[in-house]
């Protein structure tokens, strides 16, 4: 049977990132690496960052391209909520073909890559799109929103953008590989974002419980 997941700010070909999420990616060996690379002209290494930076993206890649297609099956629905990839088209498209399942975009702020010739990996691009799980609303956006249709009722919001430096309150997550409790980098399924946000307090209306607001409209 078919699974759904989802995913965000994976970001493709970021050299930043390796230091920006030392938990994650390479690990904080690789990111105090880089940025005593970044910071000290008198490292012995510092002549040859750019192919040090170089060498850790590809490894970084070749990783999250791993961790991607051991995780998710070709029938899979995955939903990646932007920040895909810092590389231009070219790049992107070339990744896009070794990633399996079938893959839906909502739009991020460094998405610059999105043309013919990436478009056509994705079944749709959004900027924002609501869908309903297991009769579950769910509001999917790259950033974080305070208030999301039917917040109030319980509703689900699924965000990235933040790598984990934010919680919003009622019923939102930010699905951003760097948020995985074990640094595994792997989407989230459907199933464990469910586990979590199905406990979590209904976001209040006007300072009101659901239940007080369902008393009013009585």
């Amino acid at each position: 049977m078919s699974k759904i997941w989802f995913t965000s700010d994976v970001h493709f070909g970021h050299k930043s990132i390796l230091k920006f999420c030392p938990k994650t990616r390479l690990g904080e060996d690789v990111s105090k690496h880089v940025e005593r690379l970044h910071n000290d002209t008198t490292h012995p290494d510092y002549k040859k960052r750019h192919e040090i930076h170089q060498e850790y993206v590809r490894q970084m890649d070749k990783l999250l391209i791993e961790r991607w297609n051991e995780t998710v099956a070709d029938d899979d629905t995955i939903y990646c909520l932007g920040d895909f990839s810092f590389y231009k088209a070219g790049k992107t498209e070339s990744i896009l073909r070794q990633l399996s399942g079938r893959k839906i975009l909502i739009k991020g702020n460094h998405d610059h890559w999105i043309d013919d010739s990436t478009s056509k990996y994705f079944e749709s691009i959004h900027d924002y799109l609501k869908i309903i799980i297991d009769k579950k609303h769910v509001v999917l956006f790259h950033y974080p929103i305070a208030e999301w249709d039917r917040a109030h009722h319980g509703g689900y919001h699924l965000y990235g953008h933040v790598h984990g430096n934010l919680q919003l309150e009622g019923r939102a997550m930010d699905v951003g590989i760097d948020t995985r409790p074990t640094g595994d980098m792997k989407p989230w399924s459907w199933e464990e974002i469910d586990e979590i946000l199905c406990k979590k307090e209904i976001i209040k209306h006007h300072g009101k419980t659901k239940s007080e607001t369902e008393d009013d409209a009585v």
